[in-house]
């Protein structure tokens, strides 16, 4: 197994339970879920991932991530471009970027298995990835939790991911924190 640095990317439907909710019937929804899915599958042909990038969707988010090397990502550029896509169809989003240390099984590939057991079947996507556990953070703080008002739609920078990225904040944004994790919102 490898350790590696990596940059995650987590693009989430925000506001999906209320459209579930606020539709009679369920054509609407179901149109607008698959706009979103749609929506990620495109602009992950549209981009070329870099290799060994994982790509997960969620049904809700989407999820990329793939190792640091020496060129910069577009990572930014997906992530807005994407989220101002789905912007002009109404659907609400969070676009949260991170980085950190990731475990693969070899440096080119990313393992999928399925298997069954007794009344469950199991997929595995990922082996500890410290990308993904922040997204998921942020995503939760997005949401708010026990009644709390979350930090709503935005796109959101993990502090850590600024320097590898190549990126300088313009100003001063407010430090948020969502586990572990220091975060900024640089956009809305």
């Amino acid at each position: 197994m490898i350790d590696e640095n990596a940059f995650g990317a987590l693009i989430s439907y925000l506001a999906i339970e209320e459209d579930e909710y606020q539709f009679e019937g369920t054509d609407t929804f179901c149109a607008r879920a698959t706009l979103f899915r749609t929506a990620c599958l495109d602009a992950l042909a549209a981009a070329p991932p870099a290799p060994s990038t994982h790509a997960l969707f969620f049904g809700h988010a989407l999820y990329v991530e793939f190792p640091e090397t020496e060129d910069k990502p577009t990572l930014v550029a997906f992530v807005r471009s994407l989220r101002d896509h789905l912007r002009e169809n109404e659907v609400i989003t969070a676009g949260i970027v991170t980085y950190g240390g990731r475990w693969v099984e070899s440096e080119d590939s990313a393992r999928v298995s399925l298997s069954e057991g007794a009344g469950y079947r199991l997929t595995e996507v990922s082996m500890p990835s410290e990308p993904l556990r922040k997204a998921l953070l942020v995503e939760a703080a997005c949401q708010g939790v026990g009644g709390a008002e979350g930090w709503g739609a935005g796109l959101y920078f993990d502090a850590e991911a600024l320097q590898p990225l190549g990126l300088n904040l313009k100003n001063q944004p407010t430090p948020l924190f969502a586990g572990d994790g220091t975060y900024f919102r640089v956009g809305r």
